[in-house]
Parts: structure tokens; C-alpha cells; sequence
């Protein structure tokens, strides 16, 4: 009996034993576990994994979108208050008074087509907002644009004050300037001069050449000549010497006048250079026994003096004159002039009219009957022609050069007024002409 409950009691601590190990082994995930079983834990498992990533990613998502919101805000701050800064700048500029300063940026520069001398002035403003600009004077007519005028000068003595204001809402201001006349005027060239008395430049001669210059400021001058052909012999002075070239051709003589302020003026001149038959000139001879007046049917007065008129006998008087031509023998006459000068007035000869010049011929010795001798008319002038002048007619060198032609030694010419014969007051009234106030001058080629 006693054996049967030891066994029982060993029976049921067995029982016990088994029991706490299985506990504590399924605790610890010891115990196997059937397929079935394991597909559904896993199953649970995966749910349950699933439904914690769904939770923390829910968690995660709204604290970016907190993160994000919370930047947007900060930005948005920032933004309005950059603006707030710019707008309290932009009210700070827009109250900024003008200021203003005047700058010469070109001139004096003298303008040779219109005789002025001109500056260019523009103007350095600030001030919001922009200042408007206004000038005194502006002889462009606004061609620089409204920030920048031009004042003329015309003349040395004048100057003007330039002013100009700048204005904006918030008050104006003004700058002047002083302008007066700071310019170089350059000096002028009317003229080259080739001095050669027949007119013609020959190939290796020499010639004295001039330049009319001067200056409107009175500055001094210098001279620079050049030429294409021959040589100047001192290039720096005024006038100057030119050697032409041996050869015929057209050649430029130049000059450049330069004043002591570094104003410059040139001149160029073509000159043709060639080999021509020269001309001559000569101032024909009075032969002073074969002439004189005569009064008509009274005397005859020879010598130096040519007078026509009425004579102190109330006897009509005509002039005679005779050259001697034997110099142009043979030649042919280019050009001839008399010249009358130094003319005396005796008494009053208004009652005569007209001033008359034949061309006659007589003996060598002049005679009371050479009064009426045949006379051709070269040419007349009113009585109040003069005192001094000059008989180019072309009828006088026609006259002359029939003389050479015939082989003539003389070329004679009366001299006459027309009107009354005398106003019978037994007075000289009439014209007179010392040998010394007459010439005739030919140009001729022999």
C-alpha cells in the first residue's frame, strides 16, 4: 500500500515536471511548431510588421510636412521683410534733393567756317527723382541732348555766364560757369605771287615768289614753301626765290604759314612752266624838238609842253607828240597804252567839251600848216576825264603797228578839244600835259 503511493505521488510530480518544461520552453520559442501553425504566426507576423511601418511612416510623413510648412513661414518672413527694408530705401531715395555741377568737356575750339569759338559744357546731377535740367543758353538748338549745351563766342571781346538749374520735387539748385574767348584764330592766304614781267614762267629761271598772309590775332608768322619742281632758295622766308625746273611742264608751288599759337594755313598754286618766244615791253621816247602846240594860224611852240585849248591870242591850240619806234622794227605789237598824267588846268576850259586822240603824221619839223594835217580818231573822252588817265584803245595799237609796218621812224599823235574855238577873253583856257606826264608803253614780241 505504501509502495502504491509512493508511486502516485512520484506519477504526479512527473507530471508537474513535464508541464513547467513545456511552459517555459514555449516561452522561450523552443517548442516545434507545425507547418500549418507557422504559416499562420507568420501571416500575423507580416500583418503586424506591415501595420507598424504603416504607423511610423504616417508619423514620419506629417513631421516633414510639419518641417516643411515651418520653412515656408520662415521664408515668407523673410521676404516680406526684405520688401519692408527696399521700400523703406525706395522712400529714403525718392526724398533725395539735386545737386548740381557744371564741366567743360570740349572747347575753346574755334570753328573756321562760321568765325566762332565754341564750348561744350554738360552737367553731373543726382537727386530723386530724376532732376530736370534747364540752361541759360543752348546755341546747339538741344543737339547733345538735355543734359549737355554749346555756347558761341564770335568775337575775342566777348564772354558769357552760363547757368543751369536742376529741379525736382524735392527743391532746386543752380551752377554758373564763366566763358570767354579762348580760341586760336588761324591766319589767312589771299594770295601766291609769281613776280615775272611778262607774265611767263620759263624753264630755269629765277623767280621772286610772295605769299599775302596775315594774321587776326596779330600773332607773328612763319613761312614753309615747297614745290614739285626747281628749288626755293630759302623755303622759311617771305618773299623768296624760285629756280623752275629745266623742264616745260605744270608744277605746284606751295606754301604753309603758321602763326605762334600753332594755327596753320596753306595755299597751293599750279604754275605751267614753259619755253615761249619772250615778250618785251618799252616805254616808247618822246623826241621832245618835234613836237609841242600849235596855234592855229599864229605859232608854233615846240619843246616839252602839250597843250590844246584856246591860247592867249584867242587862237585855237592842238598838241603834238612824236615816239620814236625805230626800236620795233620789225615787231609785232601785243599791247599798247598812253598814259596822261600830271595834268595842269588852265583858267576855264568848260566851254570846251570833249577830249580828243589822232593819229596823224608829219614832217620832222612841225609847222603852222601841220595843224590841219590828215588826223585818224583813236579815241575821245569827256573834257572831265582825268586828271589822270589812260587811252588802251584797240585802235591805238592798230595805229601803231601800221607805222612799223610802213617802215615808219615816228608814231605821232595829236591831241585836241572839241567845242568853241575861243572865248575871245585873250586868256589861256585849256589843258596841258608836261613831257614827263605822258607815256606810251608797248608790248611787243621782236
Amino acid at each position: 500500500m505504501k509502495k502504491n503511493k509512493l508511486s502516485i505521488i512520484f506519477a504526479v510530480l512527473t507530471c508537474i515536471c513535464i508541464f513547467s518544461v513545456a511552459a517555459i520552453a514555449d516561452r522561450c520559442g523552443c517548442r516545434t511548431i507545425p507547418e500549418e501553425e507557422k504559416e499562420d504566426v507568420e501571416e500575423t507576423n507580416e500583418a503586424n510588421e506591415e501595420e507598424v511601418l504603416t504607423e511610423e511612416g504616417e508619423d514620419i510623413s506629417e513631421e516633414t510636412e510639419e518641417d516643411e510648412a515651418e520653412e515656408a513661414a520662415e521664408e515668407e518672413a523673410a521676404e516680406i521683410e526684405e520688401e519692408e527694408e527696399q521700400e523703406t530705401s525706395d522712400q529714403e531715395e525718392q526724398t533725395e534733393a539735386p545737386t548740381i555741377e557744371l564741366e567743360i568737356y570740349e572747347g575753346p575750339v574755334y570753328s573756321q567756317s562760321d568765325n566762332v569759338c565754341y564750348y561744350r559744357v554738360k552737367v553731373n546731377i543726382t537727386g530723386t527723382p530724376n532732376p530736370d535740367v534747364e540752361f541759360s543758353k543752348d546755341d546747339s538748338g538741344g543737339a547733345w541732348g538735355k543734359y549737355k549745351t554749346q555756347i558761341n563766342l564770335n568775337d575775342p571781346a566777348d564772354t558769357y555766364t552760363l547757368t543751369a538749374t536742376a529741379s525736382n520735387s524735392e527743391g532746386d539748385v543752380t551752377d554758373s560757369i564763366d566763358i570767354s574767348w579762348g580760341c586760336n584764330r588761324p591766319p589767312g592766304i589771299a594770295k601766291i605771287t609769281i613776280h615775272s614781267e611778262s607774265g611767263i614762267i620759263n624753264p630755269g629761271q629765277q623767280y621772286e615768289v610772295s605769299v599775302e598772309a596775315s594774321d587776326p590775332d596779330g600773332d607773328n608768322l612763319e613761312y614753309k614753301w615747297n614745290v614739285t619742281g626747281g628749288k626755293i632758295d630759302s623755303p622759311s622766308i617771305n618773299p623768296t626765290q624760285w629756280v623752275t625746273p629745266s623742264s616745260t611742264g605744270e608744277y605746284q608751288i606751295g606754301v604753309d604759314v603758321e602763326d605762334s599759337s600753332g594755327g596753320m594755313a596753306t595755299m597751293a598754286k599750279t604754275v605751267i612752266v614753259e619755253q615761249l618766244e619772250l615778250g618785251t615791253n618799252i616805254n616808247l621816247p618822246i623826241v621832245e624838238g618835234e613836237g609841242g602846240f600849235i596855234a592855229y594860224n599864229n605859232q608854233v611852240i615846240l619843246g616839252g609842253n602839250f597843250y590844246t585849248g584856246d591860247y592867249v591870242s584867242n587862237a585855237h591850240c592842238r598838241a603834238f607828240i612824236s615816239f620814236d619806234i625805230t626800236g620795233l622794227s620789225g615787231a609785232t605789237v601785243e599791247d599798247a597804252t598812253i598814259y596822261f598824267n600830271n595834268k595842269s588846268i588852265w583858267d576855264d576850259p568848260s566851254f570846251f567839251k570833249v577830249f580828243l586822240i589822232y593819229s596823224v603824221n608829219w614832217t620832222a619839223s612841225l609847222e603852222l600848216s601841220d595843224y590841219n594835217t590828215f588826223a585818224i580818231l583813236i579815241s575821245s573822252y569827256p573834257l572831265s576825264t582825268g586828271p589822270d588817265f589812260s587811252c588802251g584803245d584797240a585802235k591805238l595799237m592798230t595805229e601803231l603797228q601800221q607805222a612799223i609796218d610802213f617802215g615808219r621812224v615816228r608814231f605821232q599823235l595829236m591831241l585836241d578839244i572839241n567845242g568853241a574855238l575861243t572865248d575871245s577873253d585873250a586868256i589861256n583856257d585849256g589843258l596841258l600835259y608836261d613831257i614827263s606826264g605822258v607815256n606810251l608803253s608797248v608790248d611787243y614780241t621782236p
